[in-house]
């Protein structure tokens, strides 16, 4: 037609997902890079990746202090999900964390409740909290977060010590768990600032 060639499906985008193939990392990779969290539940051969969720409330000290560790096997294993996986494999390994806080006075905050400036960092090597503020600064990771805003922070597999195997029912070493920390000081004294979602990708393998 008038000299012009037509080429069929040209400038037409993929309307395709990743398959859950994609998504799960092998039982060897040493690093996660799929999302924090997923749409539902992917196996692969004898490999079961799941996300588990798990909720809660950040509260200030006596002092009016947050110090605050989220261990990411820790959240895995708190809700009830956990028992049932452990009677139908014989290894897991944790993939990522993501945890969300949102605050409690973000819309309404009585000058009673006094919500300070929050610090947060990713610690790939030590479930010890936050002595101060100023223990943030030796972190690459740290970020400075206002008061009354919501909080995200994500971590993911990333090395050969977090991507080692436990054995179902034992608990894993701390250089194969995540931790997510917090430090706030000069808050209303024994308060409850914040309720938190957690969600953490697990993957088993070894179907008893």
């Amino acid at each position: 037609m008038n000299g012009q060639r037509r080429t069929a499906g040209r400038g037409r985008k993929s309307s395709r997902r990743p398959t859950a193939r994609a998504i799960v990392p092998s039982a060897t990779a040493l690093q996660y890079r799929g999302p924090s969290r997923l749409p539902q539940s992917a196996p692969q051969n004898d490999v079961f990746t799941t996300q588990i969720n798990n909720t809660g409330a950040v509260a200030s000290s006596a002092g009016g202090v947050i110090n605050t560790v989220f261990d990411s096997y820790l959240q895995a294993s708190t809700p009830s999900d956990w028992t049932n996986l452990l009677a139908l494999y014989t290894e897991f390994r944790i993939l990522s964390m993501d945890i969300e806080l949102i605050p409690w006075n973000k819309f309404n905050q009585p000058t009673t409740n006094v919500l300070a400036p929050v610090y947060s960092v990713v610690d790939r090597s030590s479930g010890s909290s936050l002595a101060s503020a100023a223990a943030t600064v030796g972190y690459d990771s740290v970020k400075s977060h206002e008061p009354s805003s919501m909080i995200r922070r994500t971590v993911k597999m990333n090395s050969a010590e977090e991507a080692q195997w436990t054995q179902c029912g034992a608990s894993p070493a701390t250089t194969a768990r995540m931790f997510i920390k917090l430090y706030s000081a000069g808050n209303s004294n024994s308060l409850t600032l914040y309720d938190f979602l957690s969600r953490v990708v697990v993957q088993f393998r070894g179907r008893q």
